[in-house]
């Protein structure tokens, strides 16, 4: 079996969004709750396949030769699995309503996650 690593995306418009639909805390913490409970389910039901349970992510900083700022990104959440191939990963990583991004590790560990950009 090889090892992938899938990244679960979302907006930051949508975030905006659903922020301003939900300005009361308390129902926004139960919304983002049932979110936990249906991941923790998932996790729960393909533990067999599951390298690390990964979560979700937080701020992402951008360094740049003008040097380090705040970004945003739509990096949402990550899980690393064990599958025979990457068609077998994405399969297996399918949720209604999201996005994965598959990609098969390398050998050698990963440190970062770098964006590339032209403006150099």
């Amino acid at each position: 079996m090889k090892t992938y690593m899938a990244v679960f995306t979302g907006n930051p418009s949508t975030f905006d969004k659903y922020m301003q639909t939900n300005p009361d805390p308390e129902k926004r913490k139960a919304k983002e709750r049932e979110g936990m409970d249906a991941w923790e389910k998932w996790g729960k039901e393909h533990k067999k396949s599951i390298v690390a349970d990964g979560g979700p992510l937080g701020r992402t900083k951008r360094g740049t030769k003008e040097g380090i700022a705040d970004f945003r990104n739509n990096l949402a959440a990550y899980t690393i699995v064990k599958a025979d191939s990457q068609e077998e990963a994405s399969t297996s990583m399918r949720r209604s309503g999201e996005i994965q991004l598959i990609w098969k590790t390398c050998s050698m560990p990963i440190l970062a996650v770098w964006t590339y950009s032209q403006e150099h």
